[in-house]
């Protein structure tokens, strides 16, 4: 069954959706939220697997894309590395939604994603959408330094490369190209924007999301 946005919106009113850069504290959030308001939380890294395992060449190429070894991965050009990545994203938004159209509706979910805010601003309403991110010599300064399965699962294969210094660096850059990018179709689609700054709290960010999303 092919639903519109529209209905997609109607069914996923229950859902509210955190999207931001790198760094920007999208997990932190989402848990505490998830956790203060008795929401089912929803990462989509943790169906990354599912996704790519699930994709067709011809209908998700960037899913399907094998590397030689990480060399090749981490070496892309920046426009490439950039495309790469939000076509990944993109392609695994369509799988997100059938995940979220399948679950529980008498539940609220929040669930946290990148790169694809113009894809969630037409299947979500504006008080169910905010958009996280990092200040830039913040996220230089921190990116590497968070413990999470994600960040240390691509350490562990940068760590295989011939200079995972060049590639830590290389990478970094390829996430200020992409925040930039999202910074700007957040404003496009008029989704609000909160920065994470030096002086934010994690107690502050969560009180500042509720009033958006209209949970306090």
């Amino acid at each position: 069954m092919i639903l519109s946005d529209v209905e997609i919106k109607e069914r996923l009113q229950h859902v509210y959706w955190l999207i931001g850069t790198s760094c920007a504290g999208k997990t932190t959030m989402a848990k505490a939220i998830a956790a203060k308001h008795n929401m089912v939380y929803y990462d989509w890294n943790d169906h990354y697997a599912r996704f790519k395992a699930a994709a067709k060449p011809n209908d998700q190429p960037y899913l399907s894309k094998v590397f030689e070894g990480p060399d090749e991965l981490f070496s892309q050009p920046i426009p490439e590395y950039v495309e790469y990545l939000f076509g990944q994203t993109e392609e695994a938004f369509v799988m997100v939604v059938e995940d979220l159209l399948g679950m529980d509706r008498d539940v609220p979910i929040i669930t946290e994603t990148i790169h694809i805010v113009d894809l969630v601003a037409r299947v979500a309403d504006p008080n169910r959408m905010a958009f996280l991110y990092v200040q830039e010599d913040l996220y230089r300064e921190q990116n590497w330094e968070r413990d999470d399965a994600e960040r240390r699962a691509i350490l562990e294969y940068m760590n295989r490369t011939s200079n995972a210094t060049k590639h830590m660096n290389h990478v970094t850059e390829v996430g200020v190209v992409t925040g930039s990018l999202m910074l700007a179709a957040a404003r496009r689609s008029g989704v609000r924007s909160f920065e994470r700054t030096r002086d934010t709290t994690v107690a502050g960010m969560v009180w500042r999301l509720e009033q958006h999303f209209g949970l306090v």
